[in-house]
């Protein structure tokens, strides 16, 4: 299946570089991909463990440090996808993919014009925003990589990332091993986030796919085969209210966690813009700015699509012929109206719905803090 033409294979080819990917493989592959991916979490936790240590002892006056926010910040970031890709192992949310692949099948079979024109179009979508994703991902990565390069010596300890070692470390092992686990973050990131972004894509697909068919049910079948066609509707209706709450189960406590560094990695770049010494350092800033922004508005407005094609729903039933059935059917398809009227949607925790309303909040809540802290500054 080519890759602009699925909702799942972009994420496929990174979650299976990062050991994230869980649909089987052939028995003799299975067991060495296993393999890899315990290995390759480990050296992964263990990398983010030593970064963690090391700013604990900076923080706590233990050890000393040239650039104590730099130290923190890298620590936090490489935290934050780490901590996303086991809540998404722990919760099963690589395990859902059986499910899009099953439906997707069904929809490359489906002969319906409209549906599989409109699929087409949002799976180009996703590989564009994935592909933006990445491109954010990798151009302040390799920005940081190459100014380090340029303020510090190969062999300085504090090459890239300041780590936490309780052996000793020949300095070109530990440079190349810091660049080679730069790669792997990339990767690592990508896949968290374009995982999250196939099933949010999916589920919208799947909620206008079924208004669709909810509009024509009544003009395609004959009364009998349209009644039997409505329990499929009605039965896909519920199959996808589920879907949504498994999935808000796995990423709900990880929206909490991105909500809430958005907010203050935001607030701290702005803060760095406003107080740089050089032009280096604004523009890694104003650069790793831009690509908090972009993943921001992409996650909320993908959260949003899924609030508002779920109350679309009641509209599509509206709009079928339902004024020519019988009271039975009407009576079903006024619970069906009932039900989709209560909207569905990716929550941050236990508080609120994700959509580009909260990412407003975050912008704003972002300003207020930096302002506060450039008049202190100052």
């Amino acid at each position: 299946m080519a890759i602009r033409t699925s909702l799942f294979q972009f994420a496929k080819y990174f979650m299976t570089f990062c050991g994230l990917w869980k649909v089987p493989f052939s028995p003799k592959v299975q067991r060495f991909y296993v393999v890899f991916s315990n290995v390759s979490h480990f050296v992964y936790c263990s990398f983010v463990l030593s970064l963690f240590v090391k700013a604990l002892l900076i923080v706590v006056g233990f050890e000393s440090s040239d650039n104590v926010f730099n130290a923190i910040s890298v620590a936090v970031i490489m935290f934050d996808i780490n901590f996303k890709a086991m809540i998404y192992v722990k919760f099963g949310l690589p395990r859902l993919f059986h499910q899009l692949m099953k439906e997707e099948q069904s929809i490359e079979e489906n002969s319906h014009q409209e549906i599989s024109e409109y699929y087409l179009r949002q799976c180009e979508l996703y590989v564009n925003i994935c592909t933006l994703q990445l491109v954010t991902t990798i151009f302040p990565t390799y920005f940081y990589i190459l100014v380090n390069i340029l303020q510090f010596p190969l062999d300085a300890e504090n090459f890239m990332y300041e780590m936490w070692i309780p052996f000793p470390v020949q300095w070109k092992v530990l440079a190349i091993f810091k660049i080679v686990i730069c790669q792997y973050g990339i990767f690592m990131n990508t896949a968290v986030r374009s995982a999250l972004q196939s099933l949010m894509m999916f589920i919208t697909s799947q909620l206008w796919i079924l208004q669709v068919n909810i509009r024509n049910v009544f003009s395609e079948f004959s009364e009998e085969a349209a009644r039997e066609e409505l329990g499929k509707l009605i039965r896909k209706h519920q199959f996808l209210i589920g879907f949504v709450e498994k999935v808000n189960d796995s990423v709900k406590y990880i929206l909490l966690l991105e909500y809430l560094l958005d907010s203050i990695n935001m607030a701290a770049a702005m803060l760095q813009i406003a107080t740089a010494s050089s032009v280096t350092e604004m523009t890694f800033t104003l650069v790793y700015f831009i690509l908090l922004l972009t993943q921001l508005v992409i996650l909320a407005w993908s959260a949003n699509e899924i609030n508002t094609q779920s109350v679309e729903v009641s509209n599509a039933i509206y709009q079928s012929n339902w004024m020519d059935q019988n009271k039975s059917i009407k009576t079903t398809l006024l619970i069906m109206l009932i039900r989709a009227q209560k909207p569905l949607g990716l929550t941050i925790g236990p508080f609120r719905f994700m959509n580009l309303e909260a990412s407003l909040m975050t912008m704003k809540a972002s300003y207020t803090y930096s302002r506060v802290m450039t008049e202190t500054y100052a």
